[in-house]
């Protein structure tokens, strides 16, 4: 996300959610290609723990080639041992940079917003000299584990939509916790429409909803410490959704898939 493109999502998770949200101004490709933006990410994660905000409150979001940089910055703190964030979102996130996923849902998706021949020329210059198969690209073969809890939504009809679906499986597989919303009908980051469109304006109530839950995780996790329940109580409860989900007819939630 970028502080002035971003201001439809961003104005409303801190009216949401009661909480400060802090943009950075990160460096872009070509003139800046990889890893630039992690840099400039990890150094604003640093920074919040630098004024003393603990990684506890701290909730990392990202969409689109954002999703990456979000899930991209997730990652590496797990891999260097830093302290790790409450949670995560994830809106339509880009997550596969070669492209073959988007190319095979390319036949079937018609998403207005992006095509996967244009996301295949980003990612040239995304990656620039860089080999691809780093871990802080290639995002669908790493290995995620220790990962806080992930939310991922991503629109039906999206070209990116396999890619948000393969990540959450991969999460899963690595024992994190990863609730999966796949809105009937919706494009490529609809939720920057939410003040227009209905279904946007519920995900992103959904979107507040998971960052109260993961912020009030810790003090949960005191209370039921070696025993296990908070864990069982946040399937129980991913499990629950998924079987009511579907509202708001075409254009709701296709029932809110629950990886963990």
């Amino acid at each position: 996300m970028l502080p002035r493109t971003h201001r439809p999502i961003t104005a409303r998770l801190a009216a949401d959610t009661g909480l400060p949200v802090l943009v950075p101004r990160y460096r872009l490709a070509p003139e800046h290609p990889f890893p630039a933006a992690l840099e400039d990410a990890l150094a604003a994660y640093r920074l919040l723990l630098d004024y003393g905000v603990p990684a506890e409150r701290v909730v990392i979001a990202g969409d689109s080639a954002g999703g990456h940089l979000a899930a991209s910055l997730t990652g590496e703190l797990c891999r260097t041992g830093l302290p790790r964030p409450a949670g995560v979102v994830l809106f339509s996130p880009w997550v596969d940079l070669t492209c073959e996923l988007s190319t095979r849902e390319q036949r079937l998706a018609r998403d207005p917003y992006i095509s996967a021949s244009t996301a295949r020329r980003v990612a040239r210059l995304v990656v620039g000299t860089a080999d691809p198969r780093d871990p802080r690209l290639a995002l669908l073969s790493c290995r995620w584990t220790d990962t806080p809890p992930v939310l991922i939504q991503v629109g039906s009809r999206e070209v990116l939509r396999p890619e948000a679906e393969a990540l959450a499986g991969a999460i899963s597989e690595g024992g994190g916790d990863c609730l999966l919303q796949v809105w009937n009908g919706q494009m490529h980051v609809f939720q920057m429409l939410n003040r227009v469109l209905p279904e946007a304006d519920a995900a992103m109530s959904e979107t507040a909803r998971f960052v109260r839950s993961v912020l009030a995780a810790p003090a949960a996790r005191g209370r039921t410490a070696g025993t296990g329940r908070t864990a069982d109580r946040r399937r129980t409860a991913a499990r629950s959704r998924r079987a009511n989900g579907g509202r708001g007819g075409d254009g709701g939630p296709s029932g809110t898939e629950a990886v963990a």
